[in-house]
């Protein structure tokens, strides 16, 4: 999210200083060479994630509108999280992987380097924000059932999205661009680039509670809460009813006799007005335990895709938060090839959820290979 330790430490790879001594000059180099195929190899990398995070992005946006049956409430969050994903993969992973291959020299100016700074904040602390939402939205659903769908509305959704869009602009809009002005001077170097708040230790301090402690406790609470739901669903509902609960495996049995059942009421319809007496209760009784099935297998399928999309958040995000934490308050605590790893790390996060979503829904999946045919040769049909 930020380019501090590494800009701070690392621009100077390759460069030999000279010092003096008690009265002797001596060399001293600050960092040692990087092999040209690392760094070849590093922009191969780069690449491959920014290429992703775009492509990826773009084609979840494309399925959202392009696909009415994707255009529920759930997948309105979604649509917002690929949105701030594309902003990284577009702006924040492009222009600091120019920056890194310079040899960590920014040559894009003062006033875009602040825009780049409040995109690249302001995208990160979006994507904690959705996830939360995400996991709120599941919880909500399973406390409320059939409720749900009256009381969770789009516009519903629209508001608490839009309460986080302008929490995340009205916190790091200002402090990205008027920090230096409030304090009267600048300590970005020139060729740099990072928010001039990169070495306070109590703004990272109140950053790394707020965006990774306060996030990770309330997201482990929520998939507690969702799967407490849906555990609590199944006792119930196996409770009611044992006699009648048919095993899973033997769906296309059930099928097959509701089938039936469904043609000898149709027929029994046609000849008496009093059909619906003579509905067999077995019948009933089967396609609602179907129903049902169908219905927790749903939840459940649900529930471990978010549960993967907040791990997969926690693993990219936690390593990033504390080391710029600890890189606040000790500039040489943490190693500086080690922070662009977590730099990256923190980034893939936007390479990655595009194909989180389509691997646990079928319509973005059918979507994405109806926008780019060539993926179903990439990747092994269902």
């Amino acid at each position: 999210m930020t380019v501090s330790l590494v800009s701070s430490l690392s621009y100077n790879f390759n460069v030999t200083t000279t010092t003096e001594g008690t009265g002797d000059d001596y060399d001293v180099e600050d960092d040692v060479d990087i092999p040209s195929w690392v760094h070849g190899v590093g922009g191969v990398g780069m690449s491959v994630l920014i290429l992703l995070a775009v492509v990826g992005n773009v084609l979840v946006i494309i399925s959202y509108f392009r696909d009415k049956q994707l255009q529920t409430v759930h997948n309105l969050y979604i649509l917002n999280l690929a949105i701030a994903d594309l902003f990284l993969g577009a702006i924040s992973m492009i222009f600091y992987a120019d920056f890194t291959l310079r040899s960590w020299n920014w040559v894009f100016g003062r006033v875009f380097c602040k825009i780049w700074c409040v995109n690249d904040y302001s995208m990160c602390l979006m994507s904690v924000l959705l996830i939360l939402l995400l996991s709120l939205d599941r919880v909500i659903l399973l406390r409320n059932g059939a409720e749900y769908i009256a009381k969770e509305t789009k516009k519903v959704a629209m508001v608490k999205i839009s309460i986080a869009w302008v929490i995340v602009f009205g916190i790091y809009g200002p402090c990205v661009v008027f920090w230096d002005i409030a304090k009267g001077y600048s300590v970005i170097e020139d060729g740099n680039c990072d928010a001039e708040f990169f070495d306070d230790m109590h703004f990272s301090a109140i950053s790394t509670v707020c965006e990774l402690v306060i996030p990770c406790i309330t997201l482990c609470v929520l998939n507690i809460l969702v799967f407490l739901a849906i555990r609590k669903r199944l006792k119930i509902f196996d409770k009611g009813n044992k006699a009648k609960v048919v095993p899973i495996n033997e769906h296309k049995e059930l099928k097959t006799e509701i089938s039936n059942i469904s043609t000898e009421v149709e027929k029994s319809f046609q000849e008496s007005s009093q059909a619906k007496q003579k509905i067999p209760g077995s019948a009933k009784d089967i396609k609602q335990t179907h129903a049902k099935h169908t219905s927790d297998r749903k939840d459940i399928k649900a529930a471990k895709f978010l549960a993967v999309l907040v791990a997969a958040f926690l693993l990219t995000w936690a390593p990033y938060t504390i080391a710029n934490f600890v890189s606040s308050q000790c500039d040489d605590c943490i190693n500086t090839h080690l922070y662009e790893f977590f730099t990256w790390l923190l980034w893939a996060k936007s390479s990655i959820n595009p194909f989180l979503y389509a691997s646990q829904s079928k319509r973005f999946k059918d979507n994405f290979y109806m926008l780019l045919p060539f993926l179903k040769f990439c990747t092994k049909k269902e």
